[in-house]
């Protein structure tokens, strides 16, 4: 995944994204409208960070939405390997969830008690895997 695929899914991907920088309001995100340089002076403006700390948080942003792309897409595929990781979940569940990583962290936070941090964690340790 690269950026060009952000752009042109970015009404999917703008929660994601101010998930990882609450500081954007959706006005923000409006008018980013999918455009990186956009998005890299208002963390510049918004967080206090230079160019290069901006495009380094895009990067690892895109890194880390990058395997999940792949489950989300070939959800069929990937919900027995998560029923499998995470027990607990039901079939309920994983037709709630339907490839969606935040669906997959609140059902995590509700059947395990997890913190939603330690919910993102145990999902990028299972990307690591998968």
């Amino acid at each position: 995944m690269d950026w060009d695929h952000i752009e042109g899914r970015w009404k999917q991907f703008a929660g994601h994204i101010k998930e990882r920088w609450a500081k954007l309001t959706d006005n923000d995100l409006a008018q980013i409208n999918g455009k990186r340089e956009q998005l890299e002076g208002k963390l510049q403006e918004l967080y206090g960070h230079g160019k290069e700390q901006a495009k380094k948080e895009i990067d690892d942003f895109i890194a880390r939405h990058k395997p999940w792309d792949r489950i989300e897409g070939n959800w069929k595929q990937f919900a027995g390997h998560i029923k499998e990781t995470w027990g607990k979940l039901t079939d309920d569940d994983l037709a709630q969830i339907n490839g969606k990583r935040e669906q997959l962290e609140g059902k995590l936070q509700e059947h395990y008690g997890h913190s939603k941090e330690r919910a993102k964690k145990e999902i990028d340790d299972f990307l690591g895997r998968v």
